[in-house]
């Protein structure tokens, strides 16, 4: 059967991309992110769940879209600069208390289903993470290395 898509970081709206592989999905906004563009973009892509969001910004887009996101998705695990806590407070006012963002430590590594997200070194406004794809287990087995290539 044809399994769910694989994505690899692709944009869905200004400032934001989304990965999917292995059942789980990850999403990153920005400042620039605006939620109807993203829920529109996910729809688009077959997107049916959402296991991390990613805030890289500290910006009120990111937060809005992080309220939006979150209501639709209750257990969505949210990372976010320092700085974003303070912002997604001023913007919840409904659901869960922000308290919810959790504001990783570089060199955390984060591993959801197909997903692997590497957060580097950050600073109070911005977070860096990196999200990537895990080689998967059921593709290394379909397509053997070459060997003495």
């Amino acid at each position: 059967g044809r399994g769910p898509r694989l994505l690899d970081g692709e944009f869905v709206g200004p400032g934001a991309q989304v990965w999917q592989a292995g059942g789980a999905a990850a999403l990153a906004v920005d400042g620039r992110a605006r939620e109807g563009a993203v829920l529109a973009g996910l729809r688009e892509r077959g997107v049916t769940r959402l296991d991390v969001l990613v805030l890289r910004t500290t910006a009120q887009g990111a937060a809005e879209v992080a309220a939006t996101v979150r209501r639709r998705w209750p257990g969505v695990a949210v990372l976010g600069p320092e700085g974003s806590v303070r912002v997604a407070r001023a913007v919840d006012g409904v659901g869960p208390p922000p308290t919810s963002i959790t504001v990783p430590a570089a060199g955390t590594v984060i591993e959801v289903g197909g997903l692997r997200l590497t957060v580097g070194d950050s600073v109070r406004e911005r977070l860096d993470v990196r999200i990537e794809l895990r080689p998967a287990v059921s593709e290394s087995a379909r397509a053997p290395p070459s060997h003495g290539r």
